[in-house]
């Protein structure tokens, strides 16, 4: 039986410089306590997930939905990493990824393209949203900025999916739910093991057995920062 987790008071960023481990480190396993980033403290759902950084219109989660305010939100996460990869892609001649990662950034792109579309089109027009992402003075270019950043996206993405699957409706959603979510596990496991090789040491291979389970909201409150729209959810379910 899957077992909810909780979120505790932050102790760091999760968008902080710092490797994959140090990232995953944070972050417990089944039930134990989940470090997500500084905004998270004060967030109640209610109240929504923006933050002053954001300036444009609300953008509204409803609930009441159901399985389509999930549905929303995914889409929503899923325009953000995809733009991300696409801005890594731009600037691969110029960067300092090496050859390896390289050649991983475009199979992700592709594939998280394929992940955005698919939940434009199970949505339908009505119920399509748009966000736009701002990603401020992040450089692209560099290994320890564009690329940890997409790692970690992809880390937040598989924990995302693991904290919402419990209260989805649809077994099809489900269904959808642990596709993508094994496949950002793969991806963040292919351009980790291309920067550190596993080695058997502590930066090797990963620091536990399971992955995290992150409530909905967290994920919001974190990626905030990189969309231009004030995200809101109405009606939420307790446990996100």
């Amino acid at each position: 039986m899957k077992v909810r987790a909780t979120v505790s008071p932050p102790r760091s960023g999760m968008f902080a410089s710092g490797t994959r481990r140090d990232f995953l480190r944070l972050a417990a396993a089944g039930g134990a306590a989940v470090a997500i980033p500084s905004l998270v403290a004060g967030c109640k759902l209610n109240e929504g997930v923006h933050s002053d950084a954001a300036t444009g219109d609300v953008l509204t989660f409803d609930f009441i939905k159901g399985d389509i305010a999930f549905l929303q939100f995914f889409s929503a996460y899923k325009q953000l990493h995809a733009d991300l990869y696409t801005q890594l892609a731009a600037t691969l001649s110029s960067s300092d990824f090496n050859t390896t990662e390289q050649a991983l950034i475009p199979q992700i792109l592709s594939h998280l393209i394929v992940h955005r579309e698919t939940l434009k089109g199970v949505l339908g027009t009505a119920n399509q949203v748009t966000v736009t992402p701002t990603w401020g003075s992040l450089n692209f270019k560099k290994r320890s900025e564009g690329l940890n950043l997409g790692v970690q996206f992809s880390d937040l993405a598989a924990g995302m999916w693991n904290g919402v699957v419990q209260s989805l409706n649809s077994a099809a959603t489900a269904a959808l739910v642990l596709e993508m979510s094994t496949v950002d596990a793969r991806h963040s496991s292919a351009v980790a093991d291309a920067s550190t090789p596993k080695s058997g040491g502590s930066a090797g291979f990963a620091p536990n057995s399971q992955d995290p389970a992150y409530r909905l909201s967290a994920v919001g409150t974190a990626i905030q920062q990189f969309v231009i729209e004030r995200m809101q959810f109405q009606n939420p379910p307790a446990e996100i």
